[in-house]
């Protein structure tokens, strides 16, 4: 059952109301918790566009866009032991299936999902072998208990793509955990298989010797997935293609096209979908345990890919405030135009398969932060806009870029992570939707602000607005005044407006629990606080820096305030 946001809202809390005039004394920011002085120097921004023309350009909001990835290593820790859920993990994405209908769609697989292989008779669900100092296993062996607790810990309509060991060059591996799926995975809880995790650069990470290139992997795809077609009971059971690693501007001939016309697709049947992954930033060094033959091509060919992984010798600092930029955000996304289409000319969608904010694992107070949400936010909303499907951000229990920590690690209880936030808001965005479409306002825009047009059909139902400019912790405990903007929607939406606002007391929080998601929080997995929808009478919205709104009509515009 899809539930309306606004109405989720009040089956959990009492609705504090704020009206708002600029004739009054109110500050325009209500009652908005932990935010500090606002500067009252603001920038005013006219959101004034015909929404009529604009619909022609607008892109499918797909309902599934915000999706996850788990590493297959650590898939008990998020959805718990046979009998035993994982509390903190079902109640998070049981909160996007109350707003949306499903929760996000789950890939298992990374790395280690071309370590894994299937065996009945393990004695535990899942038996993880690692090296010292390594965060990912490199010998995974499951039993029919994955798939139980698949079936039974999450919520009713969860759906998975499962990966498939390629990496170990041995057809039995994945024959037998097709075997295992299909005997004992709920028929509508897979969406799709894939064959493999980053073949393209398997060279680096060991897994093949040469000659492995784009004819050889397409080649083993046909045979192999030719005798694992005949182990699939239900046909609506089909494929992802591609979960390929390295940048389009680097791809070479590795790429989803090169696959596509090597007749890939075709001869296979069924493909639903193709994936790249990607990471803008890296904090992996140039060599390292992951790539024991040296570094896959990822040095940048054009001057604005400055976000790009490349090697140790020319590493880049990490920056939070970087990786907000709007701008940056555009330009390095540009590059997957090539790889859309290819996925389109075939029928199949196009998905980020695994993604975050930086590579081998994410960085400490960059990945984990309020920034690193808005980022998000930006980045799912702009994949739409150039018609990718789905987003699936990865996540391992000591992840940095996780979602959430659904484990103890490291004498570190388990926690929800503020990047959780970007789910909520684009679920919040999504909802009360039939079949939405999104443009994005570039003409408006700034490397500090991101602006998106939601319309149901041809009518204009929502004006999202992200602050992307960064504000840093120390400026919040010193109190310099927050920078804001004034965005007036009354052009579009009229002068009767709501809003719904992420926020927290600055870009770099990394405490879930002064994350705030129309007033409320969810660092115990569930919402806490009451929540706070904004009611402004002339259309005027402010936005303080590093801040997220949903603005639409009131829909009871006569509603007096209190």
């Amino acid at each position: 059952m899809i539930v309306d946001f606004q109405k989720w809202l009040y089956s959990i809390a009492t609705v504090s109301l704020l009206f708002v005039h600029r004739a009054s004394s109110q500050s325009p920011y209500g009652s908005t918790p932990a935010i500090p002085q606002i500067n009252q120097n603001y920038t005013l921004v006219h959101i004034n566009f015909t929404p009529g023309i604009d619909t022609s350009k607008a892109s499918p909001l797909p309902r599934d866009l915000v999706a996850l990835s788990i590493e297959f290593c650590y898939i008990i820790d998020y959805l718990g032991e046979v009998g035993s859920p994982n509390d903190l993990s079902y109640n998070l994405l049981n909160n996007i299936e109350e707003i949306l209908g499903a929760p996000p769609v789950i890939r298992i697989g990374g790395d280690t999902g071309d370590a894994a292989q299937y065996n009945p008779h393990n004695n535990q669900t899942i038996t993880n072998v690692f090296k010292p100092n390594n965060l990912e296993a490199v010998n995974v062996t499951f039993n029919s208990g994955l798939f139980q607790v698949m079936n039974e810990n999450v919520p009713e309509n969860q759906t998975c793509i499962f990966t498939l060991n390629l990496g170990q060059d041995n057809v039995q591996y994945p024959l037998e955990e097709v075997k295992g799926v299909e005997a004992h995975l709920n028929e509508s809880k897979l969406y799709a298989y894939e064959l493999g995790n980053e073949p393209d650069i398997y060279e680096y990470t060991g897994h093949r010797t040469e000659p492995w290139n784009v004819q050889t992997y397409a080649q083993q795809q046909v045979d192999w997935l030719s005798q694992i077609k005949r182990e699939i009971n239900n046909t609506s059971h089909g494929f992802q293609l591609g979960a390929l690693a390295v940048d389009p501007v680097d791809q070479g001939n590795f790429s989803l096209a090169e696959i596509n016309s090597l007749g890939v697709p075709e001869i296979v049947g069924n493909v639903k979908s193709e994936s790249d992954h990607t990471y803008p930033y890296s904090n992996c060094p140039g060599e390292n345990s992951r790539y024991p033959h040296g570094s896959p091509p990822y040095i940048p060919t054009q001057p604005f890919l400055t976000l790009l992984p490349i090697t140790e010798a020319n590493t880049p600092s990490i920056s939070l405030h970087a990786l907000m930029s709007h701008l940056h955000t555009l330009e390095y996304f540009s590059q997957w135009t090539p790889s859309i289409a290819a996925a389109t000319s075939i029928n199949a969608s196009f998905v980020m398969g695994e993604t975050g904010s930086v590579s081998c694992h994410g960085a400490p107070n960059i990945s984990n932060t309020l920034g690193a949400a808005l980022w998000e936010m930006d980045y799912m909303l702009h994949a739409a806009t150039l018609g990718m499907r789905r987003v699936h951000f990865h996540n391992g229990s000591p992840f940095w870029y996780s979602m959430w920590q659904p484990v103890e690690v490291n004498g570190t209880a388990p926690r929800v992570w503020p990047t959780y936030a970007s789910m909520l808001y684009v679920a919040g965005v999504l909802s009360g939707t039939v079949e939405p479409t999104i443009y994005e306002l570039e003409a408006l825009e700034s490397d500090g602000l991101a602006l998106y047009a939601v319309y149901e059909g041809a009518e204009l139902y929502k004006v999202l607005a992200l602050n992307l400019e960064f504000y840093s912790a120390a400026n919040a405990s010193e109190g310099v005044p927050r920078p804001q903007m004034q965005l007036d929607v009354s052009a579009v939406l009229g002068m009767q407006v709501r809003a719904f606002r992420v926020t927290a007391p600055s870009s770099e929080e990394t405490d879930a629990a002064k994350v705030t998601v129309i007033g409320q929080n969810y660092a115990n997995g569930t919402a806490s606080g009451t929540p706070d929808i904004e009611y402004f009478v002339d259309g005027i919205v402010g936005i303080a820096a590093s801040e997220a709104l949903i603005i639409e009509r009131n829909p009871d515009a006569n509603t007096t305030a209190k």
